[in-house]
Parts: C-alpha cells; sequence; structure tokens
C-alpha cells in the first residue's frame, strides 16, 4: 500500500488518541486486520511490470501478460483465440460475496453486469466466514459501543505503524455500517454483535447456525437472482483484453470444457 504521511493523518476530522501500543490496541488491531486483508482481495494485486501495447497477432488487442518472465508466479497460461464472445456493461471476475455485491450494486445501478466464477457455484472464501467489521452501526448503537471510527482507525494504523494509506482506511471505516444497512437491505441477517477477545465491539455475527458464512452467500445469491444478475460458472476470467491506447476492452475467460471466450 502507499504509505501515508503526516499531511494525510491531520486531514481526518475525527479525533485520534494518543499512540499507546497495548495489548488492548494490539487486539483492536488484530479484529480489523482480516477485513483490510479482505478489502485487498476486492482490490486484487499485479505485477509490477506495465502492460505492453503489443498485441496478440490477429487480435489487434494488447497483451498484459507478455511483459512478465515465464518463471514468474504472475504468469498467465497462454490461451487460444476465443471461439465465443459474450458482451457485458460491467464484468466481475468471482462470485464470493465481494463479487456478488458488486454485481448486485451494479444491478442497483441498471447496469447490464456479468459474474464470472470458476467453480460450479458462487460462495467463495465467504463461506468461512462467521461476520463482518463495521463501526457506527445501529446494532452498536444499540449496545452502547461509542468508541469512533477514528479512534479505530488510529488503533489499527498505530498497530501497522502508519505503513498503511491511511485516507483509504478512512473511506473504509466510514463507511462500512452503511454496508451492514445495504447488506439488511437486500436480506441478510445479522444476529448480534460483539468483540472478538479485548477488543471493540465491531464483530458483526451473521445470523445460521453451524455454518453462517453459507447462509449469508445464500442471501446474497436469492439477492443477485432478484436482481437479475448474470452470472456464470465453471469459467475463470484470465486476462484483461486491453486496447491499442492500452485501455481495458474485455476480459479472456476460460469454461471448465477448454473453451475461450471473450467478454466485451
Amino acid at each position: 500500500m502507499e504509505k501515508s504521511t503526516p499531511e494525510d493523518r491531520t486531514q481526518d476530522p475525527l479525533e485520534e488518541p494518543k499512540a499507546v501500543l497495548s495489548r488492548r490496541a494490539f487486539l483492536k488491531g488484530a479484529s480489523v486486520v482480516s477485513v483490510a486483508a479482505l478489502g485487498a482481495t476486492a482490490v486484487g494485486c499485479s505485477p509490477t511490470t506495465s502492460p505492453t501495447t503489443a498485441g496478440t497477432e490477429g487480435s489487434g488487442t494488447a497483451n498484459a501478460a507478455s511483459t512478465v518472465p515465464e518463471d514468474s508466479v504472475w504468469q498467465i497460461e497462454k490461451l487460444g483465440e476465443p471461439t465465443e464472445t459474450v458482451t457485458a456493461q460491467v464484468c466481475i471476475v468471482g462470485g464470493g460475496g465481494t463479487g456478488l455485491a458488486a454485481g448486485i450494486r451494479a444491478r442497483e445501478f441498471g447496469l447490464d453486469a456479468l459474474v464470472l466464477e470458476r467453480f460450479g457455484k458462487t460462495g467463495g472464501s465467504f463461506i468461512g466466514t462467521e461476520g463482518l467489521f463495521a463501526v457506527g452501526s445501529h446494532w452498536q448503537k444499540a449496545v452502547g459501543a461509542d468508541f469512533t471510527a477514528g479512534e479505530a482507525i488510529a488503533s489499527c494504523m498505530e498497530f501497522h505503524h502508519w505503513v498503511p494509506n491511511y485516507a483509504l482506511y478512512r473511506a473504509f471505516f466510514n463507511k462500512s455500517a452503511q454496508t451492514v444497512d445495504w447488506l439488511e437491505g437486500i436480506g441478510v441477517e445479522f444476529d448480534h454483535v460483539q468483540s472478538l477477545g479485548d477488543s471493540y465491539v465491531c464483530w458483526h455475527v451473521y445470523k445460521g447456525s453451524e455454518h453462517p458464512g453459507v447462509e449469508f452467500m445464500e442471501s446474497m445469491l436469492k439477492a443477485a437472482n432478484e436482481a437479475q444478475l448474470r452470472i456464470e460458472t465453471d469459467i475463470a476470467g484470465k486476462e484483461l483484453v486491453l486496447d491499442s491506447t492500452g485501455a481495458v476492452e474485455g476480459v479472456l475467460a476460460l469454461r471448465s470444457d477448454g473453451t475461450v471466450v471473450k467478454v466485451e
């Protein structure tokens, strides 16, 4: 992540407590680390090399993987020419909680969105979760949890030695309560809010029995179907298709039967 500067820190209107790394602060930070990691999965990672504009022969499109060394972990398997083409205004790679949320939100804005999921069903790693982080939700207000987003941000930043992007944390933390409201609005149910050990009361636990993450994703899938979100399974998004200027114009995907598909 981009390292924050002192100027970034002074822009936050919320008061920050003094930096004291205690056991309590350590656990507060640990309780939100998994959430930050979850956000990172939505952003994804990329190689440091820049894409080239040299296209695949006959395609007229650029191959973003062409500058990646053959032995790199970022090397994408070579795909043949696509034999099938589909269109969408928004293409989302991955049908886990983040992917379905993005797709449902796109449909709320009236966009024709398509989700590609490499496995036979949606869910992803979200089926193993039990709750999610938020600050300032109605659940917390109901139990008298009166800590501020500024305190939670400062605790997490302190735990990570002020290395993460402070402005990004502000944006994420300050909108987390809205996420809870939005999820409830599309049919996701929560059971209660609690702390994780000696930490802030910020963990919103899904309603469910033995596998609350599964029930969470079932609610998300139901909402996706009600929104008429297009979802294709057994198809893996593999490569971005770039035009001659380097702008993204599509995605190359691979079906489980070996069919190469271009999403325009």
